[in-house]
């Protein structure tokens, strides 16, 4: 019988990322400051940077992307916390294989970037496209998936709110069922969805980082 794999879920909000890891076989244990009553898997309400249990065999981390996105313009870097600076020598010192995702201005170290076309996440009467990048940094070697970015279709709104009026006079109105639709995600509210990613980036992962742990267990 095959060991399941455990895999902590740093700022798991409605469990988009963590969802994609049950996929691929891990069992997931959530970590977020916020209650998550949507989030389908085990959760514990913690600050992550006073997080101390590592006995996981993984550690996924996606901290909040409102400091350095572009998306909205009402509000400063400087009002969102960066939780990515205090905690990449945390992770870095449990030894335990990461992946820490974000938006691609963010100051990650990309090992992998995604796009929503690159796993055909359309809506239901394939009409549009979810166009949502996301950049991924592993301290382990990750392969890209074989399709690229391809944007063929109008998108699907990633935006956390409606975009300028320019944008919708462009491709119209995108009411929720689209978006859950695209995401491949139907247990979340609105605002937690639209702060999410879809399980299937971290499937892809998911599956890649499973191989490198049994990889690991061969040869300790």
């Amino acid at each position: 019988m095959e060991r399941t794999f455990r895999i902590l879920d740093l700022c798991c909000g409605a469990g988009g990322a963590g969802v994609g890891y049950q996929r691929a076989g891990f069992e997931v244990t959530g970590v977020d400051i916020a209650p998550q009553t949507n989030c389908p898997y085990e959760t514990y309400i913690e600050d992550v940077l006073k997080w101390d249990d590592w006995d996981y065999d993984a550690i996924h981390f996606s901290p909040p992307c409102q400091r350095w996105t572009t998306m909205n313009a009402t509000t400063t870097a400087s009002s969102h916390p960066d939780l990515y600076t205090p905690m990449l020598p945390v992770l870095d010192a449990t030894g335990l294989p990461y992946v820490i995702e974000n938006v691609p201005t963010s100051p990650l170290k990309p090992s992998l970037v995604l796009c929503g076309t690159m796993f055909d996440l359309v809506t239901k009467d394939s009409t549009k496209e979810l166009r949502r990048h996301r950049v991924f940094e592993t301290n382990w070697r990750i392969k890209s998936p074989a399709r690229s970015c391809n944007h063929t279709r109008p998108p699907v709104w990633a935006a956390g709110h409606s975009p300028n009026q320019e944008y919708r006079d462009l491709y119209g109105q995108c009411p929720m069922h689209e978006r859950q639709e695209a995401w491949g995600i139907d247990w979340m509210t609105r605002d937690e969805l639209m702060e999410s990613i879809p399980p299937a980036f971290t499937e892809f992962i998911g599956l890649q980082l499973i191989e490198h742990l049994r990889r690991k267990l061969e040869t300790s």
